[in-house]
């Protein structure tokens, strides 16, 4: 009895189901934290209009909301006039005085994570 349990052993692939159960965790992971980009393409507007472009992850906002969102203000000037916000990162890039601001009125505000 002993050489035949020691034969069903061996012949079951535990790297196989390692491997198996690191990838499901990794993509189960990837789909919870997924984070969209969205990208300023105007010009002068408030912060809570359809005036952004989205990227990576498909979602029904027209404007960054959620503590996932990733915010890129590479021209121009968005407002945020009223309201709270919360967001995960914030880039401003701002190689001229006339390129890339944010301003935040007073009331409202944006909390990065």
């Amino acid at each position: 009895m002993k050489n035949i349990y020691r034969d069903y052993k061996s012949n079951f692939n535990w790297g196989g189901l390692n491997v198996f159960l690191f990838m499901l965790g990794f993509f189960f992971t990837k789909s919870i934290f997924a984070q969209t980009t969205y990208s300023w393409n105007c010009t002068t507007n408030n912060w809570n209009t359809a005036n952004w472009t989205k990227k990576g992850t498909t979602t029904s906002n027209t404007f960054p909301q959620t503590s996932t969102d990733i915010v890129v203000v590479s021209s121009g000037t968005v407002t945020i006039s009223s309201g709270s916000f919360t967001i995960n990162r914030l880039t401003i890039s701002n190689t001229a005085f006339t390129q890339g601001n944010l301003s935040i009125s007073p009331g409202a505000i944006l909390y990065i994570n």
